[in-house]
């Protein structure tokens, strides 16, 4: 039980002073008994004989008659109305309200023919509620439920007002009150409303009379009776006072004779002061201990003067801006509750004003709180893709090798925990390899979930680049290069990694039976409901149900961050693979410009963001962050690029309206140059081109129809229609001609059914020859007249006679001469055709590997292919883990609570004391004699965050955040200015804390060279 000992319920309203009264009537009330104790009590004349009750006392004195309208307590006629409402008879109901009119009539009475000013005002009041609206709605009672119908049909005055009540009251008998709104409900209702309008005006008129009630006591016109009586009750008050010191005394007694405690001797007051150097002093100045400082003077004229209890360094550091960071854990969220995961991340910026109170370490409901950017981003060339349809995926592997993850021991470490922390603990570190795992998927954990299997799986998510995955045997080793798998033969569009063997040793039905026993044993609780199921876990279910949607999805773009939708999957090797697909329509993705996408970006490139969601099942930072990340695969496959660059033996085509190829007289020496600037910025794997011919001939048969005038070897070969041509590759300036399938190939791709030339054309470069050759160029295209690199030739290849534009004139002179000899002329040799391509467009399939567990970091420089981790307030470039400690897939934030400090200073370095200036109201040490909570202290150097160590936190006066007080720190000199993980130009300090947030003090401001200071107090003299 802690009810009682927490610091914001040490003082409950319950033991405030006056909160328990004995005694606790006011002068009204006793007015009221003295009145009511006087109807009971007989006057006796002179004659000794009994002359009435002394009431009569209490109806000629105002202020007696004000008092017995303010003690007037409404509420049990408001109960009693209420309980007959709906069931007593309307007449009866009609009797109270004409009660409250009796009682209205009364008090206008009493107060008649008095002059003072307060009885006056009350009794004005009371004739100008009559007059508006009561005097109305009591005759419409009356003529509706008290009036007996023949004396209402007669129109004779008989009625109770005008018989009980004054002549304020009397209307004429056709007077009608104003016009009802409801005219048409039920009379119970209207008699309702009416009664507790003349209510509302008693209580008007008893508000009225408490507040004039002092103003009549304090006149001089009371009768000698009344004024003997308001005199007496007066003097009760003093001894009403004293009775109801009884809690105090009470108290005091308790400490003083029972506890033994004694008043505490008087202490000098105590100060804080916050120092900042005049800026046109030059250097660090020094205050000694016992440094004075004036306070102007107190009551008695005497000086005030405070002075300093230890020495301090004013230099020019200063508290430039604040940033707090908290990590949530919802306890009625599930399933992040049933696994401690994290339920929400929230950021905040205080602004330390001095009035506004801030959580100390952040939270949800904080104001100015919003969710804080985690995640991570990826600058690459492979990602401007300017047009046509894309495809990016990106594998994220935990390691370069494909090896899997050790289940069986993260399994035996969840079996070996001994506390539900350290269950939650364990198990939250297998179930993210187990999602991942290339193990068997066993039946789905429910049965009524069988029959989505197979839309939701993440395995059978399959693209034109390739899948990710496939389950393996239960109780068997899985590889991805087995015969049965053609993953590892599938190409760089694929998902697989090549020539990797993935070794499986997946959790069986009895580890899943032993992990469910743990967990009820250790939590009470068992596992999340996901996995209660028999039997073994659906893996491709839960992956879905857990992580799909966990990313939101964004690309660079000229306007800004395009958001994407995307597909998690799971890839091989305990890896996590993302697609997306792009349509022709979707805007072109381009480099980062600071103007558009904010100067925390140190690249020009295009960037891929994955930031974490707060809308999916599952808040993924848990579960994500345990993951290691040693390896990221990129692939693009791009189809339709239009802007490529043209030319042939002849000069520049344009590739934007129909052009000939090979010129107006194709040979053998006629070639087309085609090349895409966005390609040639990559390492290709594979490059295709899709033709679209214009101006075919359109006779049945194609080209054996269109040559057939065609006489000699030219004919039959122009009529055989094998037009080829022979690619190179350019490479450094040289031609590479290309192998395998690109040594020849066919520009048409032949005849339809109807026996006509197919328009389009699909020629594929030879991969293996392609990955041989190209190689990734800067180089600006629209600044050289020729490229060195990254051109393809298509140098037309046979037959030997091309297109017959040669051997057309001879043709044709020879079939003119002919047909002059004969009686029966042949047709005419046709033109020969010329090649015109209406429509041209480039494809390409790209590939990119960044590997953070070697040392071979991208280059330096805003062109460099990197990865990011995004932090809430800035971010981190990903170096090679070689040189340090491995990386995560998601940034480590370290502690749940973390209060930022950006301090701006020219050397930080050394002694610097903080000033925490605290709501102590809503703070709570720790109970019992409990440990005071950890707190530790951290600089960045470098984007790097270093623990500060405890010899190096001098005092703490804040007594670990619940009080206003000072943080004395000795600061390192390694501080730096030049990072991205926060914003820089600032030096960076954080505060974190894991549990107990709510034990906190508020934050209203902090500020630097914080200094205790201790009044002076004269030497026969006590603090005030």
């Amino acid at each position: 039980m802690t009810t009682g000992t927490e610091q914001r319920e040490r003082f409950p309203r319950a033991l405030e002073p006056g909160y328990f009264r004995p005694d606790d009537l006011t002068f009204e009330q006793r007015v009221d008994m003295t009145a009511r104790l006087a109807e009971q009590l007989r006057f006796i004349d002179l004659d000794d004989q009994e002359d009435g009750d002394w009431r009569g006392l209490f109806a000629t004195d105002p202020t007696l008659v004000m008092a017995g309208i303010a003690a007037l307590d409404p509420w049990p006629l408001q109960q009693q109305f209420g309980r007959e409402a709906d069931s007593a008879p309307l007449e009866h109901l009609a009797r109270q309200v004409l009660g409250l009119a009796a009682r209205l009539d009364h008090w206008w009475r009493a107060l008649a023919g008095i002059h003072d000013d307060a009885p006056r005002v009350l009794r004005e009041r009371i004739q100008q509620l009559v007059e508006q609206q009561l005097a109305a709605d009591l005759r419409w009672v009356e003529r509706r439920f008290l009036r007996r119908g023949d004396e209402a049909a007669a129109g004779r005055p008989t009625g109770p007002v005008e018989r009980e009540l004054s002549r304020m009251w009397h209307r004429t008998i056709g007077e009608e009150p104003a016009a009802d709104a409801a005219a048409e409900r039920e009379d119970r209702e209207r008699l309702r409303e009416r009664f507790f309008a003349f209510l509302s005006a008693v209580e008007e008129v008893r508000r009225l009379a408490r507040e004039l009630l002092p103003d009549s006591i304090a006149t001089a016109n009371h009768e000698p009776a009344a004024a003997l009586l308001i005199a007496f009750l007066k003097v009760c008050e003093t001894a009403q006072r004293e009775v109801n010191r009884f809690p105090a005394r009470h108290t005091a007694f308790y400490y003083r004779d029972c506890l033994g405690f004694g008043p505490a001797p008087s202490r000098a007051d105590r100060v804080h002061l916050a120092c900042q150097r005049d800026l046109r002093t030059p250097g660090e100045l020094t205050l000694p201990a016992g440094t004075a400082f004036e306070a102007g003077k107190d009551a008695a004229g005497r000086p005030v003067r405070f002075v300093s209890e230890a020495p301090i360094t004013v230099t020019d550091t200063r508290v430039a801006t604040l940033c707090t960071l908290r990590l949530e854990r919802d306890p009625l969220i599930a399933p992040e509750r049933d696994l401690h995961y994290v339920t929400r991340a929230k950021v905040a910026r205080p602004v330390a004003d001095g009035r506004t109170v801030w959580p100390l370490f952040g939270a949800a409901g904080g104001a100015g709180a919003e969710d804080a950017r985690i995640g991570l981003a990826l600058a690459s060339p492979l990602l401007a893709l300017r047009e046509g349809d894309r495809e990016i995926r990106l594998i994220l592997r935990q390691t370069s090798s494909g090896a899997a993850p050790d289940l069986r021991g993260l399994r035996d470490a969840v079996l070996r925990a001994d506390s539900a922390e350290s269950f939650r603990d364990a198990f939250g570190d297998l179930l993210p390899q187990w999602l991942l795992a290339d193990g068997a998927e066993g039946p789905p954990a429910n049965a009524s979930n069988t029959s989505d299997t197979s839309s939701t799986s993440s395995t059978s998510s399959t693209s034109s680049m390739g899948g990710t995955g496939s389950p393996g045997r239960i109780g068997s080793t899985a590889s991805t290069s087995s015969a049965g798998d053609d993953r590892s033969k599938s190409g760089p569009g694929s998902g697989g990694s090549s020539g990797v063997d993935v070794h499986v040793d997946d959790l069986s039905e009895a580890d899943w039976t032993a992990l469910r026993d743990a967990a009820r044993r250790q939590t009470g609780n068992g596992l999340p409901t996901l996995f209660n199921g028999p039997g073994r876990p659906h893996r491709a279910l839960i992956f879905d149900r857990l992580l799909q949607g966990a990313f939101r999805v964004s690309l660079s773009t000229p306007s800004g961050w395009h958001t994407v939708e995307a597909r998690l999957e799971r890839a091989p090797g305990a890896g996590l693979s993302l697609f997306i697909r792009l349509r022709a329509d979707a805007p072109p993705i381009t480099g980062c410009d600071p103007a558009v996408h904010g100067a925390e970006w140190p690249t020009r490139l295009p960037v891929l963001r994955l930031e974490l969601a707060t809308q999916a099942r599952l808040y993924p930072y848990s579960l994500l962050a345990r993951l290691p990340l040693a390896e990221v695969d990129l692939r693009v496959k791009v189809r339709g690029v239009r802007d490529v660059r043209l030319s042939n033996n002849l000069g520049r085509l344009d590739p934007s309206k129909a052009f000939a190829p090979f010129g107006p007289l194709p040979g053998l020496s006629s070639y087309l140059v085609v090349g895409s600037p966005e390609a040639a910025r990559k390492t290709l794997d594979r490059l295709s081109l899709d033709l679209e011919w214009g101006g075919l001939p359109n006779e049945p048969g194609g080209f054996d129809t269109h040559y057939r005038g065609y006489a000699g070897p030219a004919g039959r070969e122009l009529r055989q229609g094998q037009f080829s041509v022979e690619i190179a590759w350019l490479r450094d300036g040289q031609w590479q001609d290309c192998a395998n399938r690109s040594a020849r190939q066919p520009l048409f791709a032949g005849t339809d059914a109807a026996g006509e030339l197919i328009a389009t054309q699909h020629i594929e470069l030879d991969p293996g020859s392609v990955r041989k050759l190209s190689r990734a160029t800067e180089e600006d295209w629209s600044t050289m007249p020729m490229p060195r690199n990254g051109l393809c030739r298509l140098q037309l290849s046979g037959p030997r006679a091309a297109f017959g534009h040669a051997a057309y004139p001879v043709e044709l002179g020879a079939t003119v001469a002919a047909n002059a000899r004969t009686r029966r002329p042949r047709p005419l040799p046709h033109p020969p055709y010329t090649p015109v391509i209406e429509r041209l467009s480039l494809n390409y399939e790209a590939a990119s590997v960044i590997a953070l567990d070697r040392d071979d970091d991208p280059p330096e420089g805003a062109d460099g292919e990197r990865l990011f981790h995004l932090h809430p307030f800035g971010l981190q470039t990903l170096r090679s883990a070689v040189s340090g400690g491995g990386h995560g897939l998601l940034p480590r934030l370290g502690a749940d609570g973390n209060l930022y400090l950006g301090l701006s200073a020219s050397d930080p370095g050394g002694v610097l004391t903080l000033l925490f200036q605290l709501r102590e109201s809503s703070a709570r040490g720790p109970l019992n004699g409990a440990r005071p909570r950890a707190l530790q202290w951290w600089t960045l150097a470098d984007d790097d965050w270093r623990p500060l160590p405890p010899n190096r936190v001098l005092g703490d006066t804040t007594h670990g955040g619940l009080t206003s007080g000072i943080v004395t720190l000795d600061l390192p000199r390694d501080m730096s200015t030049t990072h991205t993980v926060m914003p820089a130009g600032l030096y960076w300090l954080r505060l974190s804390a894991s549990t107990d947030f709510d034990g906190f003090g508020g934050l209203v401001s902090v500020r630097t060279q914080g200094l205790r200071l201790r009044r002076e107090l004269p030497g026969d003299a006590t603090a005030p």
